[in-house]
């Protein structure tokens, strides 16, 4: 059975794939996350980019043609005109970027070596971290998924 994590929690791994209990903290990590990468080149041009796109990104939503799903990015749920297409696609590029920075601020954060090893390790912590972050902030009627899969409405 897989070990999982809560949206209140982050569990990094080293090398070994075992819990180490002193890795995790719970609170307001995932905003202090959020706050560090902000002075990321990288993710300040991601930010820049989808505040420019934003309004094209809630009209997909709204029209539940697209929903935020549980590891951070849109997921297409509805048929999408080539240009939404690109849209999503942009801005799930976009996400990773962020996302990436997330996972290398984890990292950080529990004092480990900054390998790629140890980065991907907590990638899906860090996808999650995100993703509750963007349920939280959609409008209502959008189309979410749950951390177990499910789709529903907010």
């Amino acid at each position: 059975m897989e070990p999982s994590v809560t949206v209140n929690k982050i569990i990094a791994t080293k090398k070994v794939f075992r819990l180490v209990p002193e890795l995790y903290a719970q609170g307001n990590l995932t905003q202090k996350i959020l706050n560090n990468i902000k002075s990321n080149p990288n993710v300040q041009k991601a930010y820049d980019r989808r505040n420019g796109r934003l309004s094209a990104v809630n009209k997909i939503l709204s029209k539940r043609l697209a929903g935020e799903g549980n590891q951070g990015k849109l997921v297409k749920r509805g048929s999408l005109s080539s240009s939404d297409t690109q849209t999503v696609s942009d801005e799930n590029s976009d996400r990773d970027i962020i996302i990436n920075a997330m996972a290398e601020e984890i990292v950080k954060i529990n004092k480990l070596d900054m390998t790629d090893e140890n980065v991907n390790s907590v990638k899906a912590q860090a996808a999650e971290q995100f993703a509750a972050v963007r349920r939280g902030e959609v409008k209502s009627g959008t189309l979410i998924q749950s951390s177990n899969g499910q789709w529903s409405a907010k």
